[in-house]
C-alpha cells in the first residue's frame, strides 16, 4: 500500500494532501485485491477496470491503468494533451487540469491518444510520455511569457 501512495505523491508532484489521502484509500487501495488481479491477470479487461474505478477522476484513473499495464497505458496528464493538440494543429491553449471535465479527458485519452499510440505502433511509451510531458511543460511557458517569436 505504501508503493501506490509513493506512486501517487510522485505522479502529484508532493506530498499528497489529506483530502488526496482520504481519496486515494476510498478508491484505489481499499481495493489492492482487485488491482493486484488485474495486473496478473493475462486477459486484462479495460472494460471492467473502467467499471471498478469509475469514481476515479481521469489523471488518476489513467495513471492506476499504467500502473498495472506500463507496457500498454501511458501515461496522462494536462502536458501531454496539451503537446498532442499543438503538434496536430489544435488549439492547446485552454488545457488544464481545471478546464477540462473528467470525461472529455477520458475521451481524449482513450480514443485519442491510444488510437494514436496503436496506428503509429509506439512502443516505447516511456519516452513518449517523457518528450510530450516536457514539450506540454514549454509550450505553457511559452503562452505565459512569450519565449518564442
Amino acid at each position: 500500500m505504501n508503493d501506490i501512495i509513493e506512486l501517487y505523491a510522485w505522479k502529484n508532484g508532493k506530498r499528497l494532501s489529506k483530502s488526496n489521502q482520504n481519496s486515494l484509500s476510498i478508491k484505489i487501495i481499499s481495493k489492492i485485491g482487485l488491482i493486484n488481479m488485474f495486473k496478473s491477470s493475462p486477459d486484462f479487461s479495460l472494460v471492467n477496470f473502467k467499471s471498478d474505478f469509475e469514481n476515479v477522476s481521469a489523471v488518476w484513473k489513467v495513471f492506476l491503468l499504467h500502473i498495472i499495464q506500463p507496457d500498454k497505458y501511458p501515461m496522462y496528464d494536462q502536458n501531454v494533451h496539451r503537446a498532442f493538440l499543438f503538434i496536430n494543429n489544435e488549439n492547446y491553449s485552454g488545457v488544464s487540469n481545471k478546464s477540462m471535465s473528467n470525461r472529455v479527458k477520458e475521451q481524449f485519452y482513450f480514443k485519442r491518444y491510444m488510437s494514436f499510440i496503436k496506428n503509429n505502433d509506439i512502443e516505447n511509451l516511456r519516452e513518449l510520455d517523457k518528450s510530450l510531458f516536457a514539450f506540454g511543460q514549454f509550450i505553457n511557458i511559452k503562452n505565459q511569457f512569450t519565449l518564442l517569436d
